[in-house]
């Protein structure tokens, strides 16, 4: 049974370097075809031909790789599919240069190869050796760009602790801060029918809510709702325990952590200065910060380029950015965008499916990241 083992991001000046050298050599010309791919590599669909174009200006293509240690079967070969991000396709021009690919390695699973080849193992080093062979060609990291909810804390604290405090703190609010020049803003910003009066904002408040709305000026009042419980000391975010260490380590490093979230900028600040870290304040380690407001939504490839876009001067290319997330939605948006991303799997987060664990590298801990 053929799955996807792995999912990584070259530049295309060292993937065609590849090939070019693949196809001088005589496993190549002996056996391998060239398959056109779908847009977006879906599938593999008509051969072309025993030899590989290697064009920048190729917008899909596939192929078969010669591969010796383990074998992959009778002709010992690993298959692999290479296309553009979805960033990097013009469907009005077909010429575009490509300044990333992607790389998608197919074979059979780790444990039918090992079986096929080595001796029985215990489950520990099989799984090892998955873990190895799935993801053992990761590109150099500059950047780490982190999600909040069931990332760096547990799902839980926003739906079971943050959102139920605001609607608590509302009435109130309403009550007393509804001319308020400092509650205006946030006041005005939602729809005029649902701002009219303080009864119409908290019914559509609470609509929002119970329908998990992530929609910008709701993100912006929670935030303002939330300051003043964490002043008070009521509340406090529950970072999972390697992540302070982690952020600190990579900081510490001279690499860049920055924050992209649904919740809005001022809430992140909020989270991230009022932690139950010692210190707790972690807000000196991130250099940036985004929400759906100044990046975008997080399932648009233009959110991703966006954030991209905005810093130019931390000399990375968008692979060598690494977002981490709970979200494949967003994980596989990350790629698409040129980064690499992880996918975390925290107590509390709903279960990943046989296909989303064999789409991406899955973590349970900021400590699996080595950058």
């Amino acid at each position: 049974m053929n799955l996807r083992l792995a999912e990584w991001i070259y530049p295309i000046s060292k993937l065609r370097s590849c090939i070019s050298r693949c196809a001088s050599s005589a496993e190549w010309q002996k056996s391998a075809n060239v398959w056109q791919a779908g847009a977006g590599g879906v599938g593999l669909t008509r051969p072309l031909g025993p030899t590989p174009t290697g064009s920048a200006r190729s917008t899909t293509f596939g192929s078969f790789f010669p591969f010796v240690d383990p074998p992959m079967g009778p002709d010992r070969l690993l298959r692999y599919q290479i296309y553009p991000s979805t960033s990097d396709i013009d469907q009005g021009n077909s010429h575009r240069p490509l300044h990333n690919i992607k790389l998608r390695l197919y074979g059979k699973s780790p444990s039918s190869r090992v079986s096929e080849t080595r001796p029985k193992r215990n489950d520990r080093e099989e799984e090892e050796e998955k873990k190895e062979t799935k993801f053992d060609a990761m590109a150099a990291v500059k950047v780490l760009l982190l999600d909040i909810e069931g990332t760096v804390c547990p799902i839980s604290f926003v739906k079971d602790v943050l959102f139920p405090y605001a609607l608590q703190a509302l009435p109130n609010t309403l009550a007393t801060q509804w001319d308020d020049p400092s509650f205006v803003p946030y006041r005005d910003s939602f729809p005029v029918a649902h701002g009219s009066s303080p009864e119409a904002l908290e019914a559509h408040m609470r609509d929002l809510m119970a329908q998990d709305v992530k929609i910008a000026y709701l993100k912006s009042l929670q935030g303002y709702l939330w300051k003043e419980g964490y002043r008070r000391g009521e509340l406090k975010a529950p970072l999972f325990p390697d992540v302070a260490p982690a952020i600190r380590s990579w900081t510490d490093r001279g690499l860049k952590v920055m924050i992209y979230s649904s919740g809005s900028v001022p809430a992140q600040k909020l989270l991230f200065t009022y932690t139950n870290a010692e210190p707790a304040d972690m807000t000196s380690h991130i250099t940036d910060w985004f929400d759906t407001v100044n990046a975008g939504l997080k399932t648009e490839v233009c959110s991703y380029e966006a954030i991209l876009a905005a810093h130019p001067e931390a000399g990375a290319e968008p692979g060598e950015w690494l977002f981490l997330s709970d979200n494949t939605k967003e994980a596989d948006t990350a790629k698409d965008a040129g980064m690499q991303s992880f996918v975390l799997s925290r107590p509390g987060n709903p279960e990943l499916s046989l296909n989303e664990k064999s789409r991406h590298r899955v973590i349970s801990s900021f400590n699996e990241v080595e950058v």
